[in-house]
């Protein structure tokens, strides 16, 4: 899966403070960046960051390269944020339940 598929367009590189990974099929060690269009303002939960650390990290242990990983794990943390927002509200969701969301998504965007 490239990050193009799910990530909507490339970044300029010093664009503000957007959230964006470096592009894992960026040819001739050009990475471009891309920028994620996912996500919710409840991601800023309690241990949030430590799901999408995890997230990174098993991407990478089953085999993904290093950008790749980054790039599909942000993704992939961005949604299960926005599927917990549409069904419990902007806030009240616990980082454990990010966890929940995760393997349904990594099925959906596997097929």
């Amino acid at each position: 899966m490239s990050c193009q598929g799910v990530i909507a367009r490339p970044v300029a590189a010093g664009r503000g403070t957007d959230s964006a990974a470096r592009d894992p099929d960026g040819a001739g060690g050009r990475a471009s960046r891309w920028e994620i269009t996912t996500g919710h303002s409840g991601l800023g939960t309690s241990g949030s960051g430590d799901v999408l650390s995890g997230t990174i990290a098993g991407l990478r242990a089953r085999g993904a390269s290093d950008a790749q990983a980054a790039c599909r794990g942000t993704h992939l943390h961005a949604a299960a944020g926005d599927r917990l927002a549409s069904r419990l509200g902007s806030l009240g969701y616990l980082a454990r339940e990010l966890t929940e969301e995760l393997p349904p998504l990594m099925m959906e965007l596997s097929s």
